[in-house]
């Protein structure tokens, strides 16, 4: 296997030894001192530099110079694309714009990363693993963007960022490392998502189902639909929320079965929590009971759910603990605020308060304080979170 290929595969490879690889990116830069060089009313004869440098470009596409890349050949614009001056792509792996694409100056799209360790980063070994950025996103000057990185569409990046995780869709995100603040509506105050659905509705017969980020069907917490109409199902289908994952047992899913599951249209997948379906004791096993869910089981539905092709209806059987830790480790990895975290979470609170009164009510040996979401459950979770890799 060439260098080129392990490099193209994301897999460490000479970087700088490599002749075939540094002939590339000589021919690559060449082409870019060649378009620095250009008069700033040449635009024919940038474009046509680029377009000879880059691997796609769309219809409408500017950049101001000075331009540098690694191999040119890797970068794909969409239509409609405008960067400003001092726009840096280390084009390793591919690096692809969607539609309608603003970057302000200074910008850098960085797929190169080295080893921590001296040793093989002096032997001149890097990876690259490739950016996405989706449809409609302005980006702030001076924003890096890191390996592997996805911005959804419908993004504004503000100015200085950093940014290490995901973007979702829709939203407003900032800072060092870059977290979503809000999420992205239109000047007139609509949601800038089209086809948005109520989910207060979306089922007749549940308490507590909702998207877990604000105007997007990607990821839909709830708890366990089993009672669900042709016309409740028709609506999922629309909207493409086909992947359900149940979290509950086995013995959980028998006595109260979800009409989801034999439908052709729907992707059922069973998920079983293997920590989290009894109620602890005191107040103080709660957080200790979320972080014991976290296991290899759990990791791998997490990667499940966050790679799905389609939306994701996800559920247990309250749509409390075990959903809630889902939620919380989603919205993590989404690049949410601990704020915002915690305030889904104590979403559940409001819509469970009557049927946990009730349930507390009705078994005398459980504790309502130990039962209803507190803010305290989740901020203790989410301080371990944050030392994990997921």
């Amino acid at each position: 296997m060439t260098e080129k290929e392990k490099m193209l595969r994301h897999m460490l490879y000479d970087a700088n030894y490599d002749e075939e690889l540094f002939r590339e990116r000589i021919a690559a830069k060449e082409l870019c001192h060649r378009f620095n060089l250009l008069s700033p009313s040449d635009t024919q004869g940038q474009r046509d530099i680029l377009r000879q440098l880059l691997g796609k470009t769309g219809e409408h596409f500017t950049i101001t110079a000075p331009f540098w890349c690694d191999y040119g050949c890797n970068i794909e614009l969409g239509r409609n694309f405008y960067a400003n001056h001092n726009l840096v792509i280390l084009d390793c792996a591919k690096v692809r714009f969607g539609d309608n694409v603003f970057i302000a100056p200074n910008c850098g799209f960085y797929t190169a990363g080295h080893p921590i360790d001296a040793e093989r980063r002096n032997k001149g070994l890097e990876y690259a693993y490739p950016i996405t950025v989706g449809d409609n996103v302005w980006i702030g000057g001076g924003v890096q963007v890191m390996p592997g990185v996805t911005i959804g569409s419908n993004v504004v990046i503000g100015a200085g960022s950093v940014v290490v995780k995901n973007i979702p869709d829709n939203s407003v995100a900032v800072g060092n490392p870059c977290r979503v603040i809000a999420p992205l509506r239109t000047l007139t105050g609509t949601p800038a998502l089209t086809g948005r659905i109520c989910m207060k509705r979306l089922f007749e017969h549940t308490l507590n189902t909702r998207p877990i980020l604000e105007n997007s069907l990607r990821f839909i917490r709830s708890d366990v639909p089993t009672q669900v109409s042709a016309a409740e199902k028709d609506r999922l289908a629309a909207h493409n929320i086909t992947t359900i994952v149940d979290l509950r047992s086995a013995a959980e899913c028998a006595k109260a079965p979800s009409p989801l599951m034999d439908d052709a249209r729907f992707t059922y997948l069973c998920r079983p929590v293997t920590v989290g379906n009894a109620v602890p004791e005191t107040a103080d096993d709660v957080s200790r009971l979320y972080i014991a869910m976290v296991d290899g089981a759990l990791r791998r539905t997490i990667d499940t759910i966050w790679n799905a092709k389609t939306n994701v209806l996800y559920f247990c059987s309250a749509g409390k603990d075990r959903t809630g830790v889902v939620s919380a480790i989603l919205l993590h990895k989404s690049g949410m605020s601990r704020e915002y975290i915690v305030a889904d979470y104590m979403k559940t609170a409001s819509n469970l308060k009557a049927f946990l009164e009730s349930y507390a009510r009705e078994h005398p040996g459980i504790r309502l304080d130990v039962i209803m979401p507190h803010e305290r459950y989740m901020e203790e979770f989410l301080a371990w979170l944050a030392a994990q890799k997921i």
